[in-house]
């Protein structure tokens, strides 16, 4: 028997060229592009504009549902250091992401299932 490790099916795709079916997917990942975390500082976001830098700085932030990743404690930590608000920042980067996936009709069968 093969293992592989509890990993989401992006990861499995994206490293081994298959998924599981969604029932038996073990975790969920979503990664985020600098692009995204840079957003946040502005327009009132929970991190300022003197963020933006030291996000861009940061490799691509990673969430898995089985764990804190090294990029999600790096994200938060720089935010919590320059004084901006770790759990409002997480908060709105998934609803950004839920509102794009929820408002591509493509989407809409897999995330009714």
């Amino acid at each position: 028997c093969i293992c592989y490790g509890e990993l989401s099916n992006p990861l499995l795709l994206r490293t081994y060229g298959f998924t599981v079916p969604l029932a038996e997917e073990p975790v969920w990942s979503c990664t985020f592009e600098e692009r995204d975390l840079v957003g946040l500082c502005y327009e009132g976001g929970p991190a300022g504009p003197e963020l933006a830098a030291d996000f861009a700085a940061l490799p691509n932030l990673h969430l898995d549902s089985g764990m804190v990743s090294q990029t999600l404690a790096a994200a938060l930590e720089v935010c919590a250091a320059g004084g901006g608000a770790p759990g409002r920042l997480l908060r709105e980067l998934c609803q950004r992401r839920r509102d794009l996936l929820e408002g591509d009709s493509r989407l809409a069968p897999p995330l009714l299932a």
